[in-house]
């Protein structure tokens, strides 16, 4: 992948202090390109990336007219990035979009990303904990007690909703502890070194875990949780309203490219045509690692440009119960994009 990190430091700063905007990066197709430039700020390296890397692999943006410039983005530099103009485009979750509109910066989503929350709950291979049956996950969660499972972060949106469902069935989430372990290699790490008996976990980070023989899935969040846990949707594309105000042409062909990226994960998934890339851009050597992320029923399923006020309706109601967004919650109407 081609990316450009945000000058937090160079740009950032400078707006933050004297106000001044550093403008949109210029186009950097070439003169006389008919292709429209989008600044698309992300973080590298997570499975949510993977149909934008298939998008630049397989010239699916220019297919549909635009350039796209990746400018590698830190969660929580993704508001100054919009606000000084660095990017345009980024994907998050809906409680992002309605705590940004809050404050009153009004970004909208206005294409899907990732239908439903991928995370997991990952323990050692040979634990005793049962794995969920069905939306039945009370011996699971129960049999967590007394133990300590890790989350990227604690109060983050996966430690709520494990606070969530365990409170769903009448079980008191004080019965384990949490700490925090980050993301990626560093939680595989505290995984390995014994520091947790669990992990909350997204991919590819729990697929790495299981194809490795160290770990098993007992819980997903998208087939084991209560119905609306499954029917809010996780993360999609948004931008700045007056962005999409005057970029409608270049929002709907961004989108329409993710469409073909996620048609390609479909076709060429279960038939191994991914498995360079997800080696070469990834680091998932092990054949079974792979065989686990492209599965019938596995992450890659949850791609989807769909988005709609009921999914994102879902959403912020687990995210105002779980106490991540306070009153007042902005409504879907006021933060969907409707071109």
């Amino acid at each position: 992948m081609n990316v450009r990190r945000f000058g937090w430091l160079v740009c950032g700063m400078v707006t933050a202090v004297v106000g001044a905007g550093c403008g949109t990066v210029a186009d950097t197709t070439g003169s006389g390109s008919d292709l429209i430039p989008i600044q698309l700020g992300l973080q590298t390296g997570g499975a949510a990336t993977l149909p934008i890397v298939i998008a630049e692999r397989d010239g699916l943006f220019a297919k549909h007219g635009i350039a796209v410039e990746q400018v590698e983005t830190k969660t929580d530099l993704l508001n100054a990035a919009f606000a000084s103009k660095s990017i345009e485009v980024a994907f998050q979750t809906p409680v992002f979009y309605a705590t940004a509109f809050q404050r009153g910066q009004k970004l909208q989503p206005f294409c899907g990303l990732t239908q439903r929350d991928w995370a997991t709950i990952v323990v050692r291979a040979d634990s005793g904990v049962p794995v969920a049956a069905g939306t039945d996950y009370r011996a699971t969660t129960a049999a967590l007690s007394g133990k300590v499972v890790g989350v990227a972060a604690l109060g983050g949106s996966n430690d709520r909703a494990l606070q969530s469902i365990v409170g769903l069935v009448g079980q008191d989430p004080r019965a384990f502890s949490t700490i925090a372990v980050g993301a990626g290699a560093p939680a595989v790490a505290a995984f390995r070194a014994g520091q947790i008996d669990a992990l909350v976990a997204s991919p590819f980070t729990n697929q790495a875990l299981v194809g490795s023989g160290e770990g098993k899935i007992v819980f997903g969040f998208a087939d084991n949780a209560p119905d609306q846990y499954r029917q809010a949707i996780y993360t999609a594309f948004g931008a700045p309203a007056d962005w999409l105000a005057t970029n409608r042409n270049a929002a709907q062909r961004f989108c329409a490219a993710m469409e073909d990226a996620y048609g390609v994960i479909r076709a060429q998934g279960p038939s191994g045509g991914l498995d360079s890339l997800l080696e070469s851009e990834y680091g998932l050597a092990e054949p079974v690692t792979r065989a686990e992320v492209v599965k019938a029923g596995g992450p890659l399923d949850q791609f989807g440009t769909q988005i709609t006020c009921e999914q994102i309706g879902s959403a912020l109601s687990l995210a105002l119960a779980n106490g991540v967004l306070k009153e007042p919650v902005p409504t879907c109407e006021e933060i969907l994009w409707k071109p």
